[in-house]
């Protein structure tokens, strides 16, 4: 008998005897030991891990993969991994580093071009989005994980002279980014009787993006926005 529990992924699950525990998405052919291939030339999307439940993935290898992805796409990438894997699973990502590719330009480097764009040997092999390491960090971090270090290289594109290799840990903690929004203003009405979760939330979300918010209180809401 199975038991599906609410909130489980159910809906992306194709068979919980089936699930793998590791993903290696976008490795190709050289899948690393103990993993299992995610790739997109089989048609698995990195962007979209369907049919793998929520928490279900205990570790997951990118290699050379987020910069294949729109730069405006990266942070929800991180958090579909990151919706697969277990609490405390581990992510190993490996990027162009971008500070490297300037220091190789400046040195008129023959790769400088490749390295930067992509190879161009066929549809997906063209880069989309850079990376050094404060904006990986700061990418994990938005999306769930801990930075835990670099992890060495393995007999991929990791070993190349331009691949910067961050480990980080998923602990479902997110920090929101702070943004400036000095033109934007926010109007709430409250009720006299305070139910403070979608206040609080509110509140939160305002002072996080720091817009000032102006509240007033009273039985009908509507009076309360028209003042």
């Amino acid at each position: 008998i199975l038991f599906f529990l609410a909130g489980s992924g159910f809906g992306r699950m194709r068979c919980p005897f089936m699930q793998p525990t590791r993903l290696d998405i976008g490795c190709g052919a050289r899948c690393a030991d103990g993993f299992t291939p995610w790739d997109i030339k089989d048609g698995n999307d990195a962007r979209t891990l369907t049919g793998i439940a929520d928490g279900s993935i205990d570790a997951i290898r990118a290699i050379h993969v987020l910069e294949h992805i729109p730069y405006e796409e990266t942070a929800i990438v991180l958090r579909e991994w990151g919706r697969a894997l277990k609490f405390g699973g581990d992510l190993y990502v490996a990027v162009p580093d971008f500070d490297k590719i300037i220091d190789a330009y400046k040195a008129s480097h023959p790769d400088t071009e490749r390295v930067l764009l992509g190879g161009h040997v066929d549809e997906h092999d063209r880069h989309l989005a850079i990376f050094n390491r404060e904006k990986l960090a700061e990418l994990f971090s938005l999306s769930g994980f801990d930075l835990v270090g670099e992890f060495p290289p393995a007999a991929d594109t990791s070993a190349h002279w331009v691949s910067l290799n961050l480990h980080a840990r998923k602990t479902g903690r997110r920090r929101l980014p702070i943004v400036q929004m000095p033109d934007v203003v926010a109007v709430m009405s409250v009720p006299r009787v305070g139910w403070t979760d979608t206040y609080r939330c509110l509140l939160d979300s305002f002072f996080s993006l720091r817009i000032s918010c102006i509240q007033t209180s009273g039985v009908f809401w509507g009076q309360c926005m028209t003042r």
